[in-house]
């Protein structure tokens, strides 16, 4: 299977002089969120908490 490459934008974005940082995930509260707006690797995270018990 043949796929298309998306492009990926890159915006710079300023807030009060201060530049705003494009990442692939970030955690917030305690919970990883992807660029996405996908749960999947917090949902791999808890998974794999919960077996180790």
């Amino acid at each position: 299977m043949i796929q298309k490459k998306q492009n990926e934008r890159c915006y710079g974005v300023k807030i009060n002089e201060y530049s705003i940082e494009n990442v692939t995930e970030f955690r917030y509260l305690g919970i990883v969120i992807d660029n996405n707006l996908k749960f999947t690797k917090y949902a791999d995270y808890i998974c794999g908490k919960v077996s180790k018990k």
